[in-house]
């Protein structure tokens, strides 16, 4: 037994070995090196100003170009001084780089062509992320040492969004503080401020609001900076260096353009692609798919299904599901391609699926049903907003099989294929009674409008019954309540009261569920999607010479036969392995599906890329 117990921990070892030199192989976001310098470096010392409002007469000293209206020239020479003064002396004054964010705004009123209001664009930004960086309002500890480091520039912080009341945050990061790399395209949009991560940390036992409850627990939103006036700018008495100012935060999700306190209408600078790759990138989850495979018991605990943004009422929930060994930065790729469509922007809002992929199927689809539940509660508990009753789900690989559980009603046919009475006549107690229930009983959810299903394995893969399956399965060590009341359930009713392809004890994880001949695939293939539900299908081809040799379609680990479902409304065979999740032809075929959801056609981008497809609609 002991040299068993030593195998198991040896295995996980070398896993995890593997999981740390991969990781470091497939970052996708990191902090750009010389940002950690500036930060410890005598340039970040501040020489704050107290601020009030002043008239010239006053003899606080100014830039001499702002005696008059502020013009790109001017500005551009005191974007200059600024940066002399502060190479020559080794310290940053804030005040300097304040104004400069208000007179780059002022003098958008004089500027004559495009080109003139992009360089005070530019300038505005470069003003304002000093200002972040030179008060540490970058590396705050929590809300309150925020306001106390925007203070020291003279600074309030206003959120622009209504949806955002109520939120606090705990720092405020540059985009441009980070590298991207491997991850195309980079969805920005050029315009006035800069585009930052709104950083909020939760502590480990931090009670939250209903509403931040599907945040994680370092969360990043997508926003976007500016420094404003708050007096009139027609005032030729003002001193720039001092009037008081605030730090406005915006929604780039939601607004497109935003009026400077020149009042002049600009398009509001975005960065769809850092927060998000962040977050994914930076929340731990590697570790948490070796978890939720191998020790499901302690990832459900984390289970949740995520949002990375404030929710927006009147958008259509997306549901991301993923698949065995996975979790949500699997869906990296396809969110920021989706996020770079300005009408799905508009129409849509993503959230993240997290569940325990070692335990069995009807389990996680219990979970997640519970989820979706509970979101409805949280964001619409009197179901009055119509968005929520056109929610897509798209999932991958196992995903699939929990999705569709989710738009299946079970009936009897899941208590039928375990156990050989029913369950009101088993002799059990009554929580075992209702755990039992809970999986194998419901009804489809009627959030639930449409499912998009890459690489299903509906019917199972031979992977998971062949030696890398077993060894994988040996190594679960699943927690699942059912599980656990089986020695109650025999020692009451005796063995016979289970079905006999479920009295072997192997049968009860993740991976165990794939097995083609698993009862539980079978009992789902007995049931059909409910049918106001509409579904699509996107399999993979590898091209691979022996399986076209059988004339088998497969993507390496799923055969069309698994995937194939009647009753599609459309479904696409595409060159690819399983991972087809990452692929463009199949980001563009959920773009397309999510645009025909809202009733909207799209026109194909790229013509190469769907060359490599074969559509087969019904």
């Amino acid at each position: 037994m002991s040299q068993i117990q030593w195998n198991h921990r040896t295995c996980c070892i070398i896993i995890l070995a593997q999981l740390f030199v991969s990781g470091c192989s497939r970052e996708k976001a990191v902090l750009k090196p010389w940002y950690r310098q500036d930060s410890e470096s005598g340039i970040g010392e501040v020489r704050s100003t107290r601020f009030q409002l002043f008239k010239p007469d006053d003899k606080h000293q100014q830039f001499s170009g702002f005696r008059a209206t502020p013009t790109l020239e001017s500005v551009e020479q005191a974007l200059l001084k600024a940066k002399e003064l502060e190479n020559s002396t080794g310290k940053a004054e804030v005040d300097n780089y304040r104004e400069l964010a208000i007179v780059s705004d002022v003098a958008l009123r004089s500027a004559i062509d495009e080109p003139s209001r992009q360089r005070l664009s530019e300038i505005h930004r470069i003003a304002v992320t000093r200002c972040l960086k030179i008060t540490g309002a970058d590396k705050s500890k929590d809300s309150n040492d925020l306001a106390e480091k925007l203070a020291e520039a003279g600074l309030g912080l206003k959120l622009s969004d209504p949806d955002w009341a109520g939120l606090t945050f705990t720092r405020l990061v540059p985009c441009s503080d980070y590298e991207i790399r491997n991850i195309e395209p980079i969805a920005k949009r050029e315009g006035w401020g800069l585009p930052i991560l709104a950083d909020r940390i939760y502590e480990e036992n931090e009670e939250r609001p209903d509403r931040e409850k599907f945040f994680a627990k370092d969360n990043r939103i997508t926003s976007t900076a500016r420094i404003r006036t708050l007096v009139d700018l027609n005032d030729s008495n003002l001193d720039w260096k001092t009037i008081p100012a605030e730090l406005e935060l915006h929604n780039p999700l939601d607004e497109v353009s935003v009026k400077t306190s020149s009042l002049m209408e600009m398009p509001l600078a975005a960065d769809f692609t850092t927060p998000s790759l962040v977050q994914f990138s930076q929340s731990g989850l590697q570790a948490i798919e070796y978890e939720g495979l191998l020790i499901p018991n302690l990832v459900e605990v984390k289970s949740q299904i995520y949002i990375n943004e404030p929710y927006r009422p009147g958008k259509i929930p997306v549901v991301f599901i993923h698949g065995l060994w996975s979790s949500p930065r699997t869906w990296t790729d396809m969110n920021n391609s989706l996020l770079n469509d300005p009408e799905i922007r508009a129409n849509y809002q993503f959230f993240f699926a997290l569940y325990p992929t070692g335990e069995p199927v009807l389990e996680s689809a219990r979970i997640l049903r519970e989820k979706i539940q509970e979101l409805r509660e949280v964001f619409d508990p009197g179901k009055s907003d119509p968005a929520w009753d056109q929610m897509v789900v798209v999932c991958h690989s196992m995903g699939g099989i929990v999705s569709r559980l989710l738009i299946t009603n079970s009936d009897n046919v899941f208590e039928n294929a375990v156990f050989t009475k029913p369950i009101d006549q088993i002799q059990i107690s009554e929580e075992t009674r209702e755990n039992f229930r809970k999986r194998l009983h419901f009804k489809a959810v009627p959030e639930v409008r449409r499912t998009v299903f890459l690489a299903p394995v509906f019917r199972g893969s031979s992977f998971a019954s062949r030696p890398i399956g077993r060894i994988g399965s040996f190594l679960i060590r699943s927690g699942d309540d059912v599980q656990k009341a089986r020695p109650e359930l025999i020692r009451n009713n005796g063995f016979r009261i289970i079905q006999p392809e479920f009295r072997r004890i192997g049968l009860t994880n993740g991976i165990d569920s794939l097995q083609p001949s698993h009862p539980i695939l079978k009992a789902i293939d007995k049931t059909r999607p409910d049918p106001t539900k509409s579904f699509h299908i996107v399999l993979g081809d590898n091209q691979k010479l022996i399986p076209k040799l059988r004339g088998e379609i497969t993507d390496g680990l799923v055969t069309y036969s698994s995937g194939h479902l009647d009753g599609a409304e459309s479904e696409l065979i595409v060159s690819a392995n399983h991972y087809l999740n990452h692929d463009a032809p199949v980001i563009e075929e959920v773009r397309r599906i999510l645009h025909l959801h809202i009733g909207s056609a799209i026109a194909p981008e790229n013509i190469a890329i769907h060359d490599r497809i074969t559509i087969k609609r019904n």
